[in-house]
């Protein structure tokens, strides 16, 4: 069997990977392989949905590590487990077709359904801190004005075709249920999802925390005024900013930019009663009732009230000097930060090589 995590963004898909790859040997034990398909990427198999032109072709590295894993699952007797947020992007085909280069017949893709009014705004917070400068009111703007075609609110967009294929099963973990319950996203995984009812996560840290609505504002303005490219860096310029910005300096930002911009706060809201919620969620639930676990009590799988959040106009917040001066000096610390040892080069290439040598 080969399980294909596919997230979404913003469900813990960081925290689970995390556990996954440092729960391999452990998993492996119990019949899981959770495998090194790249030399380049960490904890996930980003590396895997990137070369899906190779994949689709049967040619290149990248397919050899695949079939090698595979073989090592055959002889070890163990399904195989890969993980990344970025496959919401293939096709319900292509999932059969990496089935194939793992050899795999069986492939199960698993789904982590999230409250869509909560989802959009943390996706959001995340495409800024990825280095993009949208306003979350034309962000939210945008994806009401076509719910059911939001590839963010609507999960069926995404899901419906893995659904509909006769090659491909699917899971659906009510990850809201979760968040009410207090459970550990990773330890239902593995009952759910693994069989596995004892595992215990090996990363407790939480792995990618969120801004407050001024820090995700200044980054817009930072990422503006320096023109950053978010396919031209290997670091997020948003973690820079956290290693170079502790508790008390981002705390002194967000309290300037409160205090000063206030007159130039944009309300955003997300009414959760409106009759459009209802019948998504009503479409959801039709769909995907009997595959989603834990299975709810009732049909009611999100939330209900008024969604409230808010940002700022970015270069209204520029023309204040005493934000402007932050920016700048903002800009220039992180210009000149020195890398953790472990984002070095030397780092780097201890990395390649003990990957190099693993399955």
């Amino acid at each position: 069997m080969l399980v294909i995590h596919i997230g979404p963004r913003k469900t813990a898909t960081t925290y689970l990977q995390s556990n996954f790859y440092r729960s391999r040997k452990e998993l492996l034990a119990r019949g899981w392989l959770y495998p090194v398909l790249s030399l380049k990427a960490r904890n996930a198999h980003h590396g895997v949905v990137s070369g899906l032109a190779g994949i689709r072709k049967g040619e290149g590295a990248l397919v050899r590590s695949i079939a090698k894993a595979g073989r090592v699952a055959r002889k070890r007797g163990a399904n195989i487990l890969i993980s990344s947020e970025s496959f919401r992007r293939w096709s319900a085909e292509d999932f059969v077709t990496l089935g194939e280069r793992f050899g795999q017949s069986e492939v199960v893709i698993v789904y982590a359904l999230r409250d869509p009014a909560d989802l959009l705004l943390s996706v959001w917070g995340e495409t800024v801190k990825n280095g993009r400068a949208a306003s979350l009111k034309h962000y939210v703007r945008k994806h009401l004005s076509d719910p059911e075609g939001s590839a963010v609110l609507n999960c069926l967009n995404e899901l419906g075709p893995i659904a509909d294929h006769p090659k491909l099963s699917l899971k659906v973990i009510n990850f809201e249920a979760l968040r009410k319950s207090g459970e550990d996203v990773f330890t239902v995984f593995c009952r759910e999802i693994l069989g596995l009812p004892d595992r215990k996560p090996a990363e407790e840290r939480l792995r990618n925390p969120s801004f407050s609505p001024e820090i995700n504002d200044f980054l817009r303005l930072i990422a503006k005024q320096t023109d950053y490219d978010p396919k031209g860096s290997e670091l997020l310029f948003s973690r820079r900013f956290s290693r170079t910005h502790d508790a008390a300096e981002q705390a002194r930002i967000t309290e300037t930019i409160s205090r000063l911009g206030a007159g130039m706060r944009e309300d955003v809201v997300i009414d959760r009663d409106a009759s459009w919620y209802a019948g998504l969620e009503a479409k959801v639930y039709a769909r995907l009732g009997s595959v989603i676990v834990p299975q709810p009590a009732q049909p009611e799988l999100f939330k209900r009230g008024t969604v409230r959040s808010y940002s700022y106009d970015i270069d209204a917040l520029a023309a204040v000097p005493e934000i402007a001066a932050l920016v700048e000096t903002s800009i220039a610390r992180m210009k000149t930060s020195r890398q953790r040892f472990g984002r070095t080069p030397v780092a780097a290439a201890w990395r390649y090589v003990r990957r190099l040598f693993s399955v």
